[in-house]
């Protein structure tokens, strides 16, 4: 006896399932069947398209924290989800307007892919740098991930591979949270790269009221998360909003 459900949505593609003693069939609309063994499928879901995290023409792989789903990756987004490019700074200028970075000014270097784009705070200011239907967290929100994760979060969130060394004990994480956080450099207001292996920070969407007076005009800062291969732990600093740090978006 074969069960039949029909019209399900799997994202664009309307289809018909069919369920037979040892095989299910799938039934696109186009008409395309498609068989998977009964004893290879362990579940069935339907995932909407929206959920999806698409921006410049590249889909980010996405990981469910507790409550809250995150990107997997880096953010490397040369446009805001309207379209508008977001400007690019290769220079050691400063701008106080929305710039991006990449890292040592080397845009298709391998790094770019793996560790994502930087970015001032500014980008994330004029909104619309994540996906449409993702934005950037909060430091509460961040603080929730945090809590979540509970012990050592900064060691379930750090990858397997890719941090360096401290006195001899590795650096690298369990990466069990799944989000995968690799060692990505960032970049201080004057133009400088740090090295990639130690620490990496991502922003956060919220300002602090800290002031810097070094250059000699006054700064604003915003918070961020950051990790270090010395420990298992995630810690907020603040920056000025000048500096490049990467960023992970949360779905809304």
């Amino acid at each position: 006896m074969k069960k039949k459900i029909t019209s399900a949505l799997i994202f664009t593609f309307a289809i018909t399932m069919s369920f037979a003693q040892d095989t299910m069939y799938v039934r696109q609309k186009l008409g395309r069947l498609l068989k998977y063994p009964i004893s290879n499928v362990d579940s069935v879901f339907f995932k909407n398209p929206n959920d999806a995290a698409t921006i410049d023409g590249y889909t980010y792989p996405i990981v469910k924290i507790g409550t809250q789903t995150w990107m997997a990756e880096n953010l490397r987004t040369t446009k805001y989800n309207n379209g508008t490019p977001i400007p690019l700074i290769t220079n050691t200028t400063a701008p106080s307007t929305p710039a991006m970075f990449w890292n040592k000014n080397d845009s298709i270097s391998s790094q770019t892919n793996k560790y994502g784009a930087l970015y001032n705070w500014y980008a994330i200011n004029a909104g619309e740098i994540c996906p449409k239907g993702w934005h950037v967290p909060s430091n509460d929100e961040w603080t929730t991930m945090i809590n979540y994760l509970g012990t050592n979060p900064g060691l379930q969130l750090k990858s397997t591979t890719g941090w360096n060394m401290y006195f001899n004990a590795s650096g690298n994480g369990t990466n069990s949270s799944g989000f995968n956080a690799l060692p990505a450099p960032t970049r201080t207001a004057n133009g400088t790269f740090g090295s990639i292996g130690t620490s990496t920070g991502w922003w956060t969407s919220t300002e602090s009221s800290k002031t810097s007076v070094s250059p000699p005009y006054a700064k604003t800062s915003a918070f961020g998360q950051g990790l270090s291969y010395t420990n298992s732990a995630v810690t907020d600093f603040e920056n000025i909003k000048e500096n490049g740090n990467a960023i992970r978006c949360i779905r809304d």
